[in-house]
């Protein structure tokens, strides 16, 4: 209004307004507040202070709040003219309620072809590593939230700690851990995870993904029933209930081409059978058989534990002369 750059809010049309909204759309579903200027609290050094309470802050809860600033001047001829901030996006002032950082983040397993291979909580691979680590909110009402740091828990020790940069830093649009190598031969591992948003709040601790890994060799495991023929199966589950056993050939590959072997006819194999959290239930050295037919060598289990008892239904690791084999499924 020529006043050099003040605004004269006692004239008709002209004032200045302050918009509150609850997300960083500035949508009408978002906006909380509109807040008017009082001539009262327009000072002579053209400030504007405004007090107000926000009913919707409550203790336990993480709140964002948007503030918009607009201001409308009117000449004489009664033409109005707008100025906003909010096409300066990357500028708007944001005010951060909260107590603690309320993003809980959820861990996923998947394969190379981009599916998910957990569930529940848990995750069965045959590999020493695994292919992707994914973090997302269990409330994707979260999702454009900005982190700073993620922090990655193997068996409750910090093993990565993740900085991220504003391109990557949304919490439903999280970097992932690609090809993440486990320590142990045979792991139970537990992984879990804690983002620290960018004032420095940390979440609490993400649910447990647990992890069940072996690596897996050269082995080739078969099953066979009572009389020594072959159960076709796509992976290694038999019953010793009715008989059946588990035959592990001492040589061979995943594609099914045997090898020669190191075993011969009355050699004694040892065989340890290990169940998915570490814990070993059988060790003992098995006389080696040789297949009639294929000239193979091969040991077998019947599926009981120290005791000669019939163990649990369950999975089991199987390791012959330090080497691992699949998954041996007991039903």
């Amino acid at each position: 209004d020529g006043d050099g750059g003040k605004l004269d809010v006692t004239k008709i049309g002209v004032r200045i307004s302050l918009y509150v909204y609850s997300g960083p759309t500035y949508t009408q579903e978002q906006l909380l507040y509109i807040l008017n200027v009082k001539a009262t609290d327009y000072d002579s050094s053209g400030y504007w202070t405004c007090y107000f309470y926000d009913n919707n802050i409550t203790v336990q809860n993480n709140f964002r709040r948007y503030f918009v600033a607009e201001a409308v001047d009117v000449d004489y001829a009664g033409t109005s003219y707008v100025t906003t901030t909010k096409t300066a996006l990357n500028n708007i002032p944001v005010m951060y309620y909260n107590k603690a950082n309320n993003i809980t983040l959820a861990i996923s397993i998947y394969n190379k072809d981009g599916l998910e291979i957990s569930q529940n909580g848990k995750c069965i691979l045959n590999s020493l590593t695994i292919p992707s680590i994914v973090f997302k909110p269990t409330d994707n009402t979260y999702d454009n939230e900005s982190l700073k740091n993620l922090y990655f828990y193997e068996n409750g020790d910090t093993t990565l700690t993740i900085n991220l940069d504003p391109s990557n830093n949304k919490a439903g649009s999280l970097p992932s851990i690609t090809d993440y190598k486990l320590k142990n031969i045979i792991s139970k591992v537990t992984f879990t995870v804690r983002s620290e948003d960018l004032i420095g709040n940390i979440s609490e601790l993400s649910l447990p993904m647990t992890v069940y890994a072996a690596n897996v060799q050269t082995l080739m495991p078969l099953v066979v029933d009572a009389l020594g023929n072959a159960i076709n199966s796509p992976e290694p589950v038999f019953n010793p209930n009715i008989g059946q056993e588990l035959i592990v050939v001492l040589g061979g590959s995943s594609s099914g081409s045997l090898s020669p072997s190191y075993a011969t006819a009355g050699q004694m194999s040892r065989l340890e059978v290990f169940t998915l959290s570490g814990e070993k239930i059988f060790d003992s050295f098995l006389p080696v058989s040789i297949h009639p037919q294929t000239g193979v060598p091969y040991i077998k289990w019947n599926g009981r534990n120290y005791k000669q008892s019939i163990v649990n239904n369950g999975v089991y690791v199987l390791k012959v002369e330090n080497k691992l084999i699949p998954w041996a499924v007991i039903k």
